[in-house]
């Protein structure tokens, strides 16, 4: 792949360390106890809790949700996140948006500190001593939190080898489709499976993958037709309940989508076919592959022609409505680039 689409990628580092509000457990510990051993609640796998857990889960509730946003506009990169320059001013303000309420947080934390610790002594008097001899002073606990994050773009070397870099920028429209693939799944499973009807709010997941194929688009032609593929089928009745033909239509995506397999095969008969229609279901066909075992578990409605449709503790730990169509940023590749007929084709097609 030409290394021209780094002019489109922001790379995104994030860094959110939490606490995990346990210490080691010592040898002199367990003599406390008088030869009984200490409760689950109290000690795991060789350490003991000095708080507990739900103190510290609204920071892990910041930390998946910063995973999820992410994974929801850009794809793993270089050990951070590779996102679309279009959107960089978008992630920057919730990036600063997070952090500004993770810090909030490690105030509150500390504020509550001594009552949460006294809290939990409460729970385990006979091992009071135990637990109070091992809790840190406020100043090293703050230590312990921190969330940072840095953008940057990428220039190959003119000094070193880039066969490397390159392998990993070809690698990308793979990643967006195995993101695609994991996240078609886990909306059927958690929002479609066995359901005769939807409301409007279970289409926001299938909006955001429509964003994220459409600015992701720049690295490979094929991710557009997927991209208007979402676009076509979520244009329902602008009403509340979704149920019948128009959610069948639905499952029928969800069942291209739940598959990479699947979503290559499609995006190569929409390029190569300029009167190729997406949701033309009495034309299109899609046939599974005998060993192609993604997509949904249940068979859905049936439908013409698819006979079927259609997720810690380690302080040290780094995290890692319909829109307007939106116009990718421009993209010329050059003669050497492994996609060149393919652009050809997909803008004869009339995809772009």
């Amino acid at each position: 792949m030409n290394l021209s689409v780094l002019q489109n990628v922001i790379c995104i580092n994030i860094v959110i360390r939490i606490w995990s509000g346990m210490r080691r457990i010592k040898k002199e510990d367990l003599m406390d106890a008088a030869g009984q051993l200490p409760p689950d609640e109290l000690v795991t796998l060789g350490s003991k809790r000095l708080m507990s857990p739900k103190n510290l889960a609204p920071f892990q509730t910041i930390r998946v949700r910063v995973e999820r946003y992410m994974r929801a506009i850009g794809t793993k990169f270089l050990g951070g996140w590779a996102i679309p320059k279009s959107r960089s001013t978008e992630v920057e303000h919730f990036l600063n948006q997070t952090k500004a309420q993770f810090d909030d947080l490690v105030q509150e934390f500390l504020t509550n500190y001594h009552a949460n610790i006294n809290e939990w002594v409460s729970q385990f008097h006979e091992w009071e001593n135990v637990i109070r001899n091992a809790v840190p002073e406020e100043d090293e606990i703050k230590r312990r939190f921190s969330f940072s994050w840095q953008g940057y773009e990428v220039q190959a070397s003119q000094s070193v080898a880039t066969e490397g870099l390159v392998e990993e920028i070809a690698d990308l429209p793979n990643r967006v489709l195995d993101d695609i693939q994991a996240w078609a799944e886990e909306s059927w499973e958690k929002t479609f499976s066995n359901k005769n009807e939807i409301t409007r709010k279970s289409l926001r997941p299938l909006r955001r993958m429509e964003q994220k194929l459409r600015g992701m688009a720049f690295l490979d032609p094929m991710l557009y037709p997927l991209a208007n593929l979402l676009r076509e089928a979520l244009n329902v009745p602008d009403e509340e309940k979704i149920e019948g033909e128009v959610l069948r239509k639905i499952m029928n995506v969800l069942f291209i989508l739940c598959s990479k397999k699947r979503m290559e095969k499609f995006a190569e008969q929409a390029i190569s076919n300029p009167n190729h229609n997406p949701l033309g279901w009495d034309q299109y066909t899609m046939p599974l592959d005998e060993n192609d075992s993604h997509g949904p578990k249940e068979e859905p409605p049936p439908i013409v022609p698819l006979a079927s449709t259609p997720n810690e503790e380690n302080e040290e730990e780094v995290v890692d409505s319909q829109e307007p169509k939106e116009e990718p940023p421009p993209y010329t590749p050059s003669a050497e680039d492994d996609n060149k007929d393919r652009f050809k084709a997909a803008i004869a097609s009339g995809w772009f």
